[in-house]
């Protein structure tokens, strides 16, 4: 379990204060290993306030780390033992006896690849960490509720909703490759204006835009482990559109446009135009999104476009990013595909 420290180390250092009012240093962390039964039998504790509480504590020395403690617990009692083995992968706002509470724990399988502490790609078990526990963050911290109504049955799957949305991923990414800021500037605007065009046409895309404020901030935040991004951000805004599809096209009947739409696109998206409100210099957008606006509304606000640039701007985004006109036939078959597909999970 302590060599898990090497990787949360830098995840830890990577993270506090990306985001306002985050700092991973001051939650309490238990990293839970389970044998190949499933059950939970040891912890790595970091900055818990009384670990000797949950079992036969072993300090552990922090010697170039960010942690405040670290501690190892070991012969775990019959109340830790009920309550972890109750978790799944993660939980938050933890209570153990009277003792121990508001713990984020997270389930270690040292089988599991995935969440392996000796996984070698940054991006791999230490950023999975840190997008859970800034969620833990949120749910603690935020002004508004961080916890996500996640109904996928009830999305717009229409036609009018995944054409708006297609095309706005098209100016995402014109916006990631653009060879200078003012063309930069000019695709985001498109991009917004496409998306208050579908917050007027269809009022059920807020789930959209909870999802970018609450998992968005999140993967934003998972992607500061990317230690080789250039100091302007470019390279990691496309980083963050490598899974924002470009062209409706690459869907097929069995591709699954209900997970695309209705749930893994807001990550990106998200993590998209938070990138661009740090490439603009807006300073103080994470205070705005933590007290409850979402960055698209943000985004919006700060380029100042107001309903009578709408009309114009999206008529100028489907001239130039679907300049023949293919989207709505593509639309059309994109919600046929999801009124055939049972939404299976993430």
């Amino acid at each position: 379990m302590a060599e898990a420290t090497g990787l949360l180390a830098q995840a830890y250092l990577a993270s506090a204060g990306v985001l306002s009012g985050f700092d991973p240093a001051e939650h309490q962390v238990v990293l839970a290993h389970r044998k190949s039964d499933g059950q939970v039998d040891e912890l790595l504790t970091i900055g818990v306030f009384s670990p000797e509480s949950l079992g036969k504590a072993t300090p552990l020395s922090t010697a170039g780390t960010p942690f405040c403690t670290l501690v190892r617990v070991e012969e775990l009692n019959e109340e830790t033992l009920r309550v972890l083995n109750q978790i799944g992968t993660f939980a938050f706002q933890i209570a153990v006896g009277p003792r121990v509470s508001g713990l984020f724990v997270m389930s270690v399988d040292l089988n599991d690849d995935h969440y392996s502490p000796l996984a070698d790609e940054v991006y791999g078990w230490s950023g999975f960490v840190m997008h859970e526990l800034f969620h833990h963050y949120q749910d603690g911290a935020w002004a508004q509720s961080a916890a996500l109504d996640q109904n996928f049955e009830s999305y717009a799957y229409g036609a009018d909703n995944l054409e708006l949305a297609a095309l706005e991923d098209r100016a995402l990414r014109a916006a990631a490759s653009a060879p200078d800021a003012k063309s930069r500037l000019e695709a985001v605007r498109h991009f917004s204006a496409v998306r208050l065009m579908r917050a007027q046409l269809i009022p059920a895309i807020l789930h959209d835009e909870h999802q970018e404020r609450v998992e968005g901030t999140a993967r934003y935040l998972e992607r500061q482990l990317d230690l080789g991004f250039a100091e302007d951000g470019s390279h990691l805004l496309r980083r963050e559109l490598e899974r924002v599809l470009a062209d409706a096209r690459l869907y097929g009947a069995d591709r699954g446009v209900r997970a695309y739409y209705a749930f893994s696109r807001h990550y990106e998206t998200g993590a998209a135009i938070i990138r661009l409100l740090r490439l603009f210099g807006v300073s103080n957008f994470a205070s705005q999104i933590e007290a409850g606006k979402s960055p698209a509304r943000v985004l919006a606000e700060y380029l100042g476009i107001t309903q009578v640039d709408v009309e114009r701007l999206v008529g100028e985004a489907r001239a130039i990013y679907d300049p023949d006109g293919e989207l709505p036939a593509l639309a059309v078959r994109l919600a046929a595909t999801a009124g055939k597909e049972d939404w299976v999970g993430p």
